[in-house]
């Protein structure tokens, strides 16, 4: 019935155009970087976008909005790993990245809102030491998305 693949690669979109107008200097990537080879380059950070969950909000999983037309409202959730070297130079890169994130993203929600996502949040979850000269923080953001269908 709902192509899911569709709205979470557009929700991913959406994001991944916001981080890149905003961070020119990080480099945004969609799949997991080789953390374990020595090819892996931190001069700038790295920030990687995934998707992680959904809920339903309606309790019976949609409604039916004019004709045809099924209306279906999800929360989702996605992550941002923003991976730094150790020194530094790059944990404070990686500190000035979560900073503008917090500030700009709620203060930016009517840019989100007229691509499709609504109540906008982001949340730091925390940052650690993935391997030797390897940082990483992790942030949650969340949205509300309403997908419609035609029957």
């Amino acid at each position: 019935m709902f192509d899911q693949e569709k709205y979470i690669e557009s929700v991913k979109e959406i994001i991944i155009t916001y981080i890149k107008s905003k961070f020119p200097e990080c480099k945004v990537i969609t799949a997991f970087p080789n953390v374990e080879g020595k090819d892996l380059n931190l001069t700038k950070p790295l920030i990687y976008v995934e998707f992680e969950r959904e809920s339903n909000i309606e309790r019976r999983r949609g409604k039916w909005v004019s004709g045809n037309n099924y209306s279906r409202r999800l929360n989702v959730v996605y992550s941002l790993q923003i991976f730094t070297s150790g020194e530094s130079t790059g944990v404070l890169a990686r500190d000035r990245v979560i900073q503008k994130l917090k500030v700009d993203i709620p203060r930016n929600e009517r840019v989100f809102a007229g691509q499709g996502l609504k109540k906008v949040d982001i949340r730091f979850m925390g940052s650690y030491r993935l391997r030797e000269r390897i940082h990483l923080a992790r942030i949650e953001l969340f949205g509300q998305v309403t997908i419609k269908t035609t029957l």
